[in-house]
């Protein structure tokens, strides 16, 4: 199998200032990240992406063939900092984000105006960066297109080469939504991104869910195209269009959890459960990652059975994420309320707190032992994002548990096309039935939750990265 030629917006690092030297740290969690990092050391090549700070645009001009770390070449480029604000905070936050998570607010937004039409101009100079550095790239690896920040890569890159022979394939880590909802967008911008994504020799998704809305966008919008059940043909091409769920190194991620970190980590937060039922849940604090529905549920499960507030501790282990934005500071404030205000109702007076909030006091940091540690000890598990294109976190939640914790796993997360035998399926924005649910998970008798987590853990191991990577190109190249 051949090396492979990755390309995303956000790498595995970031770079800081060492004295003289620029060194690389690991970035926090979440995004794709995780997916890709067991891929390039199982496959290695190159990983190129998008530099953030002034230092990793520093190593982008002194080492702009990249640097060779854990047996692959990280090249960091170097994106100007006004053109990657358009491009990152504008777009693929403000406008593709909220459009393919189903967030908007829509008597509010969105406005497609000037300020917009600019980023999008940043976004497309962005992508033809990438596009430009794919065809310096030495060797003939195929090239692994991830995510919506990248969607007109494959269309520059055949516009400045159309002899460009490698395998071209992109991956849409996040969902893709409805065909009323995709046409909030205005209809030039429209055509650019389905037409951007089909000049890749694939396209790929978690979940067949997603695959099917991104054909029904491509039946509507792009008036003559050849739409089937598993292809797209436009402008003279074939293109198959199939889900391909990322999976977990499970070998790797039992290492890691039963690494010295994540054992202090499981043994400090044991404590803090102190003998009672471990309620989990591991997540940046996103908008669709919906963590205040959840203190909603856990509330609501205490007022129906208020002896459960000395039974159950629910720590819930957040980073958070995009603070720049004050509606995703608002949120964050809006959980820690939550927290305050369910403690204040069911702990005081000599009883312990039910909620444990562990908020990572900085995000740039990686803190996926935190989290391992966490998952190891969990009773129930709670993974109910509003839309998702996976959600590793219930995966990985089958694999490291050493109590067969039972996962509560929200219907609109791609990892639930795979995991429905075993979790208990919710809908995220119900309470009531998401608080039933983390009750059931509770009261489960232990051979069901040993059934149940048996079940989780074939469906994690029947997928690796290697069969990940493989679908993927069989589907583009037949090979």
């Amino acid at each position: 199998m051949a090396a492979l030629l990755v390309c995303s917006h956000r790498g595995p690092v970031t770079y800081w200032r060492a004295g003289r030297r620029l060194l690389p740290r690991s970035v926090g969690p979440g995004g794709l990240v995780p997916v890709m990092t067991p891929v390039m050391r199982r496959f290695g090549g190159r990983w190129m992406f998008s530099s953030f700070s002034p230092e990793d645009r520093e190593v982008a001009r002194s080492s702009p063939g990249g640097r060779e770390r854990d047996g692959f070449v990280l090249q960091v480029l170097d994106v100007p900092e006004a053109m990657h604000r358009g491009h990152y905070e504008v777009v693929s936050v403000e406008y593709l984000g909220r459009l393919f998570h189903y967030l908007f607010e829509l008597a509010r937004a969105p406005v497609f105006d000037r300020r917009f039409a600019a980023a999008w101009r940043d976004y497309a100079r962005v992508n033809a960066l990438y596009a430009e550095a794919i065809l310096r790239a030495p060797g003939e690896d195929p090239v692994f297109v991830e995510d919506h920040h990248l969607m007109l890569v494959a269309r520059d890159v055949r516009r400045l080469r159309p002899s460009f022979a490698r395998p071209l394939l992109y991956f849409h880590h996040v969902p893709w939504c409805a065909p009323d909802y995709f046409a909030l967008l205005p209809r030039p911008v429209r055509t650019e991104i389905l037409s951007g994504i089909l000049a890749h020799d694939g396209v790929a998704f978690h979940s067949r869910r997603w695959a099917r809305a991104f054909l029904d966008c491509c039946d509507r919008f792009l008036p003559g195209a050849g739409v089937a059940e598993d292809t797209v043909e436009w402008e003279g091409r074939r293109v198959p269009v199939i889900a391909a769920p990322a999976a977990v190194d499970t070998t790797a991620l039992a290492g890691s959890a039963r690494s010295p970190q994540a054992d202090r980590w499981a043994a400090r937060l044991n404590r803090r459960a102190a003998g009672r039922h471990a309620l989990v849940r591991v997540d940046r604090v996103d908008l669709w990652k919906n963590a205040l529905r959840g203190f909603q549920a856990f509330e609501l499960l205490l007022e129906q059975r208020r002896e459960l507030a000395a039974d159950v501790c629910f720590l819930a282990v957040l980073t958070p994420t995009r603070t720049w934005v004050p509606e995703y500071r608002r949120y964050q404030q809006a959980c820690e309320r939550a927290a305050e205000r369910i403690n204040e109702r069911f702990g005081g007076r000599g009883r312990r707190a039910p909620v444990s909030l562990l908020l990572a006091s900085d995000p740039r940091l990686p803190d996926h032992h935190r989290a391992l540690g966490a998952l190891r000890i969990a009773d129930a598990v709670l993974v109910n994002p509003l839309f998702d294109g996976l959600n590793l976190v219930a995966k990985e939640a089958a694999v490291v548990s050493e109590r067969d914790a039972v996962v509560v796993l929200s219907e609109n997360a791609g990892a639930y096309e795979d995991l429905a035998d075993g979790a208990l399926g919710i809908n995220p924005f119900d309470v009531e039935q998401t608080a039933d649910a983390l009750g059931r998970a509770v009261d489960m008798p232990a051979r069901e939750r040993r059934s149940r987590a048996a079940t989780l853990k074939r469906a994690v191991r029947a997928r690796t990265p290697e069969r990940w990577v493989r679908d993927q190109l069989r589907a583009a190249t037949g090979r």
